[in-house]
């Protein structure tokens, strides 16, 4: 690859000579080849909504001298979700070619939930019910949804003992139960 001179001499018979020169011109014009890794399947650590995925893609080139670049890093953290890693080869004469992969992390950590102490209470007077409220508390790797309670905090107890579930919902679905006694 590159350009060359070339002189040429001809000679006659009677030691006539007559010279020209020209130049050649070889061009790489061929792309090189990469190679991205299959789509990353991958846990979010422990505690954390992300995780750090390390990866490495390859190429080939009629030419020697290809350098890869990555739109993210290999070893980087990647949150929960789906993202999109691209590939760039470039070889010595600036020929690029390119290949995508995905990162997939998912959230299989259930929330932490903590559901209150037994509730003992005393029926309104004149009544046999007593409407009574409680809360529930939460946490997640990533972000809880929502609490739901069943029955509902306010609602209205009968005298005798009932369970009340308390469900925990994290954003990307997964649950925890607790239950306690009112």
């Amino acid at each position: 690859v590159g350009t060359a001179t070339v002189n040429v001499t001809a000679t006659d018979a009677s030691s006539n000579e007559s010279e020209c020169t020209f130049t050649v011109t070889v061009s790489d014009d061929e792309y090189p080849m990469v190679t991205c890794p299959s789509n990353i399947s991958a846990s979010a650590d422990v505690g954390e909504c992300s995780n750090a995925v390390s990866f490495s893609a390859s190429a080939s080139d009629n030419c020697e001298g290809v350098a890869l670049s990555y739109s993210h890093a290999s070893g980087s953290t990647f949150n929960v979700g789906t993202t999109t890693v691209a590939v760039m080869a470039t070889d010595a004469s600036g020929n690029e070619s390119e290949c995508t992969f995905a990162i997939i992390v998912s959230d299989d950590e259930d929330p932490v939930i903590t559901c209150p102490e037994p509730i003992v209470g005393t029926p309104d007077e004149g009544s046999c019910t007593k409407n009574v409220s409680y809360t529930a508390s939460g946490s997640d790797n990533c972000e809880i949804a929502g609490l739901t309670y069943s029955p509902a905090s306010g609602s209205s107890f009968i005298i005798g003992v009932t369970t009340v579930t308390v469900v925990a919902t994290d954003i990307h679905g997964n649950v925890s139960i607790c239950t306690f006694t009112v």
